[in-house]
């Protein structure tokens, strides 16, 4: 398991202009836990209605413009969505008066006259709109919009993906969708124009990523995102579903495909030959100051970049060194590198996909029979682990965890693309399904999304710091569980826990501190048993086209297992690890300062209720023994009392 960071809390809100009401929410303390004392006073009924109509209210406005402008928000709760997505300034923009508003409802609210499930809504709900209201201010210095994983165009294929087809309307609203393609393709060339007049190019190694991605995404032709198969079709009458592949396909044909030949031709000729040779987003002017908002915003802690710098070294030399003990213990190579070379020939390349979920498949059967002893609750249904089609492929190279979505898809997924087959995730393949299965991500989404007493804001929100944070840190307890008997398990866990570190090394390195590709290459290809063109790639995907995303899951591990040390420190004996792990999976995926809060919460509430229940327990001890006393003086008097004389 990671090191516990010390359990310290000073979380810096997103807008200044806020910054007083949200200390005080979250009542930060620089030399501790942010904590939540109990309430002075209980509110009247009267008061907790009116701050619970006051919150209904703001939550209101919130989810109006969420499922207006947030297109997988809305496909998600059923709601049929008529725009495309927008790719501006204003619509940065929109983000901060939407904050400004919600801001304003929240500080009507009484908090103290809140239920603790309410109390923790106003703080998600807080921290989720400043935090996109932050972002308004780094527009120009933001080359999200070219980068292949995080393109509007992923939108449009969430879009497709998720979209309902029942109805002719639906098969008319889905149709128009496919056709504005071109014009989300004409917003990315025109964003990067907009960037490229104030002396903004974004870096080469990205722009090359995304001619691949385009260059993929035409050769699909209809076989594309937007391409819908037959068991989606199920809903339409024949006519309308013969009508609707047709009109697609010539939508590739006439739109699609010559907008995609646009910007390829465009990025080829036009854009490359200018594009930045420095990787990080340090050489624009305010690009450290955007990491900085990037790091925070996906881990949620309030961890400098110099910092959480050190952090990931340290750890590095951790692992380095259990690496070396293990190697020692188990009579192998001493050398690393030599070693890692070694391993990597003998295990080879897996002879296809489905050899790797039969993997897959083993390693949770064992697990799942260990699962209670952990936690009190499990998924009602397994996940499902198949292979990636082939437009699947382009848009998570590297394979995913898709949640599972009402009406369309019951079952989590895991997909596998044939990156699984290589010996960089066969070496950590029992880490790896852990992480991304059970107890990891699997078990966390289920939970949390499958849980309908969680405020509906909080079961949809996403914080990379909790749910990656969680995925890490489920891995490491799965060698608690045992899971790690076999060496080369164990050490594949070194190298999966490595690889996260390292990525975090690698991220604030070169977005910040200003690294090349090859000293980033350096560290995190000690821990991928991987050549090196696939080491640069994974850093060109997971680093220069996400900045800030790639460490999330290391910060999130340190801060849950700091916060299970913690609790275990505060109770003692009394520590209880299935509660713990099911109080932890009934909140929501929040930022990791709120869970803090909720749990130092959590722990009053379990004094008080302990300290009720002993108190009752007295009480009614000394009822009974004061019972018992009255009833002996009164059987001691009988006995002692003269009998009458017969008359």
């Amino acid at each position: 398991m990671p090191r516990p960071a010390r359990y310290v809390h000073a979380p810096t809100p997103l807008l200044r202009i806020t910054s007083v009401i949200l200390a005080a929410a979250l009542s930060v303390q620089s030399s501790g836990c942010a904590i939540l004392n109990p309430r002075p006073s209980l509110p009247s009924p009267a008061d907790s209605a009116l701050a619970r109509g006051v919150l209904q209210l703001v939550l209101t406005d919130y989810w109006r413009d969420a499922l207006e402008r947030r297109a997988d928000l809305a496909l998600r709760n059923g709601v049929r969505i008529t725009t495309l997505p927008i790719v501006s300034q204003q619509n940065r923009k929109a983000d901060l008066r939407v904050a400004q508003r919600v801001g304003h409802g929240l500080d009507m609210l009484d908090v103290s006259a809140l239920a603790q499930d309410d109390y923790l809504t106003t703080l998600a709900l807080r921290w989720e709109v400043e935090a996109r209201a932050e972002r308004s201010a780094f527009y120009y210095v933001d080359f999200s919009l070219l980068s292949p994983t995080t393109t509007p165009l992923r939108t449009l294929t969430e879009t497709y993906r998720l979209h309902p087809l029942t109805s002719p309307a639906d098969a008319e609203r889905y149709l128009f969708f496919a056709e504005g393609f071109p014009f989300v393709v004409e917003q990315i060339r025109g964003g990067l124009e907009e960037r490229r007049a104030r002396g903004y190019a974004a870096p080469r190694e990205m722009v090359e990523s995304a001619l691949a991605f385009f260059r993929g995404l035409r050769a699909l032709e209809n076989e594309g995102p937007w391409g819908v198969d037959s068991a989606r079709l199920a809903g339409l009458d024949s006519v309308t579903s013969a009508a609707l592949r047709r009109e697609i396909a010539l939508a590739v044909s006439l739109r699609i495909a010559p907008s995609l030949d646009s910007i390829i031709n465009y990025l080829e000729s036009d854009y490359l030959p200018i594009a930045s040779t420095r990787p990080g987003l340090w050489q624009y002017p305010g690009g450290k100051e955007l990491y900085r908002h990037l790091l925070r915003r996906h881990s949620s802690l309030d961890v400098p970049p110099e910092e959480a710098h050190r952090v990931g070294l340290g750890e590095l030399r951790r692992i380095d060194s259990t690496m070396t003990e293990v190697r020692r213990r188990q009579g192998w190579n001493p050398d690393a590198r030599a070693f890692h070379d070694s391993l990597r020939l003998a295990i080879g390349v897996a002879p296809s996909v489905d050899a790797m979920i039969v993997a897959v498949g083993a390693r949770e059967q064992v697990l799942v029979e260990r699962l209670p002893g952990q936690f009190a609750r499990f998924p009602a249904l397994a996940p499902a682990v198949r292979a990636t089609t082939p437009a699947e492929a382009l848009l998570w190279p590297d394979g995913t965890y898709l949640l599972p979505v009402a009406g369309i898809d019951s079952l989590g997924q895991l997909l596998l693309t044939e990156r699984w087959r290589q010996p960089a995730v066969r070496a950590s393949i029992a880490s790896t399904t852990y992480r991304l299965l059970l107890p990891g991500r699997h078990l966390e989404a289920a939970l949390v999304g499958g849980d309908p007493t969680i405020q509906a804001m909080r079961r949809q929100m996403e914080t990379a710091g909790f749910s990656d944070g969680w995925a890490q840190y489920a891995a490491s307890l799965a060698g608690e569980m045992g899971m790690y008997t076999d060496p080369l398990d164990a050490y594949g866990r070194l190298l999966d826990e490595g690889t996260a570190m390292a990525l975090l090394v690698v991220d604030t390195g070169i977005h910040y501190l200003g690294w090349s590709m090859l000293q980033g290459r350096e560290v995190l290809g000690r821990y991928r048993l991987a050549p090196d063109a696939d080491v640069d790639r994974m850093i060109v995907e997971r680093i220069i086209n996400d900045p800030g995303r790639a460490g999330a899951g290391a910060l999130g591990a340190r801060e849950v297992a700091a916060m299970r040390a913690w609790m275990r420190g505060e109770l003692d004996a009394a520590f209880d690890l299935r509660a713990w792990h099911n109080e932890m999976l009934s909140l929501g995926s929040l930022p990791l300062p709120i869970v803090g809060s909720h749990l130092e919460w959590w722990l009053y509430d379990l004094e008080r209720r302990a300290a009720a229940e002993n108190a009752a327990a007295a009480k009614a001890a000394a009822a009974k023994a004061a019972a018992a006393k009255a009833a002996a003086a009164k059987a001691a008097a009988a006995k002692g009392a003269p009998k009458k004389p017969r008359p």
